[in-house]
């Protein structure tokens, strides 16, 4: 689930119903095909957790990027990330602890990004930043403190409940340009990603029917400038976007 971005004129709006709606149809989860373009060399991070996926402790349940449930809310929760998922979903039950993918500095705690109920955000080097969202608590983190990898910064909760009963996951993003962009967290997190899923869902992006190898790997996806023009409003799309 994203975070919204502030805008001029006082936000966002969602009705829960049509996000519960939305993704039941569509599904969230891509397949993972050939390695499309180069990550770093060596990805600098690791994952937010400290246990491995399973069906108890934690799985991908949104990519990053051109997902067919970000296309479908292109013009309401995703309208301000160019109709693109901002970062990475995590499924994971309520008060999952979860840690710092790479040393940083505190740099935002429950700040303007409003990743409800709570998130933080950490400055790494080379001006790259990692934001957790939909913390269950806020974190008692201080702005300038610094924190090692693997260090814990918070629990998760729930985006759509606060007694965590209707989408406990954390949203993990990795900003750029001083927190306007924002890329794909698979590049930057060391990961045996194919086993993220655990092979629970055949989802997949939503394909542009007038090029439809565009944006299908989860290696594959495009930098998101924040209040830049949707990039996914496709004249002919797959699968059917009808609720």
């Amino acid at each position: 689930m994203p975070l919204i971005e502030p805008s001029s004129g006082g936000g966002l709006i969602i009705d829960r119903r049509r996000f519960v709606a939305a993704a039941v149809t569509t599904g969230v989860v891509g397949y993972i095909p050939r390695l499309a373009i180069s990550p770093p060399i060596h990805p600098p991070f690791s994952l937010p957790f400290e246990s491995p996926p399973s069906a108890d402790t934690w799985f991908i349940s949104q990519w990053y990027g051109n997902t067919a449930f970000a296309h479908q809310m292109r013009d309401d929760f995703y309208e301000s990330g160019q109709g693109l998922h901002f970062g990475l979903d995590f499924a994971a039950p309520c008060h999952t602890p979860v840690i710092a993918i790479g040393d940083g500095v505190v740099r935002e705690v429950d700040g303007p990004r409003r990743a409800w109920p709570h998130h933080v955000i950490l400055e790494h080097t080379g001006g790259i930043y990692s934001l957790y969202g939909h913390l269950h608590d806020r974190s008692t983190l201080r702005i300038g403190e610094k924190i090692r990898q693997g260090e814990q910064i918070g629990i998760t909760g729930d985006s759509a409940a606060r007694h965590c009963s209707g989408s406990p996951h954390l949203h993990l993003e990795i900003r750029t340009d001083r927190l306007r962009g924002a890329t794909n967290p698979v590049l930057w997190i060391e990961a045996d990603w194919p086993t993220t899923t655990l092979g629970l869902t055949e989802a997949h992006f939503q394909m542009d029917l007038s090029n439809p190898t565009r944006w299908q790997s989860i290696y594959a996806q495009p930098d998101i400038k924040f209040w830049g023009p949707v990039l996914n409003r496709y004249a002919e799309s797959w699968p059917s976007t009808s609720i």
